[in-house]
């Protein structure tokens, strides 16, 4: 066999390792790991800026070639739901890494349980644990005692801020000032640094002077705007209308303030996430929902159910780690206190407006066997795209016969703002009247699911996954950790071949021996290929094409997988797919042209 046969060029064999045997040693790669729950001024060595800068320090002076940072700001450290964690882990596993280095014990972890497993995680892939404060050695005894000693310490700091922030939480609703979040029609009066997304162009008082009435942010005091839509909203309530039907209102209605000037209330996070071409966000009924709930507008302060503090963890599936649980119901209010702020409704009409609520009946529960619309989260009306210029979703809807449909939220909502249930009266509250949004509802049809969901199907028979992702595919089928762990089992391997280029090219081994070993080797490593798995190869056999595995997905695995696929698709109001927008890289695996433009 010649050069021209193997996978590597005669240059990239013996130029790998130069240099004499004297020069090669084991590799000496470090993980850096920092984490930071939130930033204390008094600690600044816990930043984010020196936890790394004090190990890497610590590993250039230890011999470290190598080294890889891993950074979790803004995380807790009580389990292992963390993204940087978990791509060190799956570094470690790939055998990337021969020593995971970290400011201080607390910085990996404050649960001794998930301590004490990453420590025999790290021991079973044979790499080193580094402290740069401690310095600890678990080769040692005394090393791994004092390692459960400190680690039942940062859990026990868990414990201990757990229930001072409960404390704490209490004492500053009987105090009478708000905790968390302020609620929409109050703001914290820190008018020169506002942040809020609302600020310019909005609020009158954006970037002025701070108002004293806050006390330096502690008080909430009335937004000068959204102070106005609260009582509307309550007023609307009390008329009898619903969550949906006051948002609905809202969204397409201005207001006269006081002053005479018009103003269209905006909820908060206008400016968030979202997609510029989606508009900005509008009232929706959770929103109406949570104020018409909260007694924090008839100038109290309430205390809700907490969830119970735990440190349940799984290092290795953080997925399966269950969400702190709440005993009761989250929107129970435990206890009221009159709270400092301004109230900008009465008492009488938050206890009036909160009777009327429990009055109605509940919503019936859903049947056992929910039905699944494909495209949900991805469907979308391009009549309304092509002349608002904005993005409204597909919904499912069921008709009499039991035939399924999608429905234009657009003119879900619009149909229901020209039909109105009951008559609401506020005073400067004027709903719009936009003759080119009366004609837009009137181009809107119930559209078949069945047909625009079959039309997506033959877009999807053309995706064909490209033979260089068959490894990775296979990875995935044989482990959950997906490629790192083939990567690791061939390590040894790859670093064999690098040593073998290195003694040729001191002139310990022939050229002949070379060839020989490097075609052992090589071979060896084909065999710990993903795809070297019949059952692998299967599998990888049936993606190619697509379309074969497409058929038989279940509902909700096509569903979840449409998501992935595709950002947006947009259909006219004849059900035809006319633009189809994916997600990279699958618009140039679909053969999609850049606008998404489907061929007509």
């Amino acid at each position: 066999m010649t050069f021209s046969q193997f996978p590597f060029t005669r240059e990239e064999i013996l130029g790998v390792i130069a240099g004499e045997i004297r020069q090669m040693r084991p590799r000496n790669v470090w993980g850096v790991y920092a984490r930071q729950s939130q930033y204390d001024e008094q600690r600044p060595g816990y930043s984010m800026e020196s936890q790394p800068e004090l190990a890497e320090a610590y590993a250039r002076n230890n011999g470290a070639t190598e080294i890889l940072f891993f950074e979790d700001p803004g995380e807790s450290g009580g389990t292992s739901a963390r993204d940087a964690l978990q791509e060190l882990r799956l570094a470690v596993i790939a055998g990337k890494l021969d020593v995971v280095a970290f400011h201080r014990i607390d910085r990996i972890f404050r649960n001794l349980e998930s301590l004490l497993k990453f420590t025999r995680f790290l021991k079973q892939y044979n790499v080193r644990m580094v402290s740069v404060t401690e310095q600890i050695d678990t080769d040692t005894w005394w090393g791994r005692l004092v390692l459960a000693v400190l680690g039942s310490l940062a859990e026990a700091y868990l414990w201990q801020v757990s229930g001072n922030t409960r404390i704490g939480l209490g004492k500053r609703g009987q105090s009478g000032r708000h905790r968390g979040d302020i609620p929409l029609g109050y703001c914290n009066g820190l008018c020169a640094t506002c942040g809020d997304v609302n600020g310019a162009g909005y609020c009158p008082l954006f970037g002025g002077l701070d108002r004293p009435e806050s006390e330096r942010g502690e008080l909430a005091v009335p937004h000068p705007i959204d102070r106005h839509v609260i009582p509307i909203i309550f007023d609307l309530a009390r008329q009898g209308l619903s969550d949906h039907e006051i948002s609905s209102l809202l969204n397409n209605s201005e207001y006269t303030l006081p002053d005479g000037s018009q103003v269209q209330f905006r909820p908060r996070g206008a400016k968030s996430k979202r997609k510029k071409e989606e508009g900005p966000v509008k009232f929706k009924r959770e929103s109406i929902r949570a104020i018409l709930e909260n007694p924090f507008y008839a100038g109290m302060i309430a205390v809700y159910p907490r969830p119970e503090f735990s440190l349940e963890d799984d290092f290795e599936h953080p997925e399966n780690i269950p969400a702190p649980k709440i005993n009761g119901n989250s929107r129970e209010i435990l206890e009221l206190h009159l709270g400092k702020h301004e109230a900008l409704v009465s008492l009488e009409v938050w206890q009036s407006a909160s009777a009327l609520r429990k009055s109605k009946g509940r919503t019936p529960k859903l049947a056992l066997q929910k039905q699944t619309y494909l495209l949900s989260g991805v469907a979308r009306c391009w009549e309304c795209f092509e002349t608002l210029g904005q993005d409204f979703t597909l919904r499912g809807s069921k008709g009499g016969k039991g035939i399924l449909y999608y429905r234009c939220a657009y003119d879900h909502d619009h149909s229901m703002r020209r039909k109105p249930k009951k008559t609401a009266r506020v005073d400067g509250l004027n709903p719009r009247v936009d003759a080119v949004n009366e004609e837009l509802s009137k181009r809107h049809r119930y559209l078949n699911a069945a047909r625009i969901e079959t039309q997506v199907d033959a877009v999807l028979e053309r995706l064909n996954f490209p033979s260089v992702w068959d490894e990775w595919l296979a990875a995935y089928f044989l482990s959950d950790t997906g490629i790192a762990e083939f990567e690791r089992a061939g390590y040894q391997h790859r670093q064999e071949l690098q040593q073998l280029a290195a003694l040729h090219k001191a002139g310990h081994i022939t050229l002949p021996d070379l060839e020989k070993r490097t075609r052992a080797l090589q071979d060896s490593l084909n065999r710990l290929k993903p795809t070297a798995s019949p059952a692998a190869r299967q599998v990888v056999e049936q993606v190619h094409p697509f379309g074969n595995i497409w058929r038989t997905l279940k509902p909700f695995e096509k569903r979840k997988l449409l998501n992935t696929i595709f950002a947006s698709l947009y259909f006219d109001r004849d059900g035809k797919l006319v633009r189809a927008v994916a997600h990279e890289p699958f618009g140039e695996l679909l053969g999609l042209p850049e606008n998404g433009m489907m061929v007509k």
